[in-house]
């Protein structure tokens, strides 16, 4: 979507919401969904502004007890109830997409892109330290310069999704907080493909440009303390960022934990409590496309961001007319390296 045309939404939204409420709590059913949809605003926005929930909506509007409501008695309610229906699913899959994955707490910032393909603003640090460096500047000289470029990156967004495969005489008779827990589910799987993403990006980067320096191990084919802190000092001594994170396989993350420098009772409690250690301070999370014999240490204050075309998008058509089968829940987003040098690769 055009910049003209997202501020056109905007005036839009911002004209529906500031309608008087009375106005805005008489709309129901189609008149809503339509309305909802053409100045792109979601129903939780429209409950904030109408100072209620889904839960009490449902309640006062359909009568009935969504929690224990099951499907078929939804449809049933009331006609206007249908169209309700879609933000249900979607409201169920973003819960365990925000609940369980991990890229939102690596990423630096998050983007929203105009169309399938984003043009990444980035620094081109220098390779020299002192060029980069503001030094005192004599009367008539040259200040350092840091260029900020742009275009030079093209990230072109993938969709990611999963599919519902199951027909509506298959879950008619399930409770709507039954179906909540199945698409928290989904969310979740979707996540991890993100996850994924995310883990995959910030090991090879986007292109050969934007691939990370690989550091050796001390001994080929064998990972010891020593080699962490080797990542360690490179990331934050050598080029002047603060690691705050370590990927690796589930593999390579049973290596580091068995490692006897994170195995002290008095530094760690992990044995007792289950907590996973933080080897040097940093959070060490497993992700399952990580290779065994590579681990990536990363600033991400810098070092990645998420870039979203469309956020989660349900068939609504589909869920709304009961057509179950293999209906599909998709997003567009992929991840861009921000700074390169924000992250090294151990290679075992």
């Amino acid at each position: 979507m055009k910049t003209t045309e997202l501020m056109e939404k905007m005036v839009d939204k911002i004209e529906f919401f500031t309608q008087d409420v009375g106005a805005l709590k008489d709309m129901r059913g189609e008149r809503l969904y339509f309305e909802l949809n053409r100045v792109g605003a979601t129903y939780g926005e429209y409950f904030k502004v109408t100072g209620s929930n889904i839960r009490d909506y449902c309640r006062d509007q359909f009568k009935i007890d969504l929690p224990n409501c099951t499907i078929e008695k939804f449809f049933s309610s009331d006609p206007n109830a249908k169209w309700l229906f879609p933000d249900i699913v979607r409201e169920g899959v973003l819960s365990g997409l925000r609940h369980r994955p991990i890229h939102n707490r690596l990423v630096a910032s998050e983007e929203t892109a105009e169309g399938n393909s984003y043009q990444v603003p980035y620094v081109d640090e220098k390779e020299n330290e002192a060029e980069e460096e503001a030094l005192d500047v004599a009367e008539g000289a040259d200040i350092p310069e840091s260029e900020i470029k742009y275009g030079d990156r093209i990230v072109v967004i993938g969709k990611k999704g999963r599919g519902i495969i199951a027909s509506y005489e298959a879950m008619r008779r399930m409770k709507i907080n039954m179906l909540r827990v199945h698409l928290e589910r989904v969310g979740q799987r979707v996540g991890i493909q993100l996850d994924n993403r995310c883990g995959e990006v910030l090991r090879v980067g986007n292109s050969t440009e934007s691939a990370p320096t690989a550091i050796p191990v001390i001994t080929p084919g064998a990972l010891v303390y020593e080699d962490l802190t080797m990542g360690f000092v490179e990331l934050m001594d050598n080029r002047n960022f603060t690691p705050t994170n370590i990927l690796c396989s589930a593999t390579t993350k049973r290596k580091i934990l068995n490692m006897a420098e994170f195995k002290d009772p008095l530094v760690f409690d992990f044995a007792r409590t289950g907590k996973t250690p933080s080897p040097l301070g940093l959070t060490l999370d497993a992700l399952r496309n990580q290779p065994d014999n590579q681990v990536t240490i990363l600033d991400k204050a810098f070092a990645v961001v998420k870039v979203t075309e469309n956020d989660v998008t349900v068939e609504s058509d589909k869920l709304i007319s009961k057509q179950w089968d293999r209906s599909y829940i998709t997003l567009n987003v992929d991840f861009a390296i921000l700074y390169k040098d924000a992250r090294v690769v151990i290679q075992i």
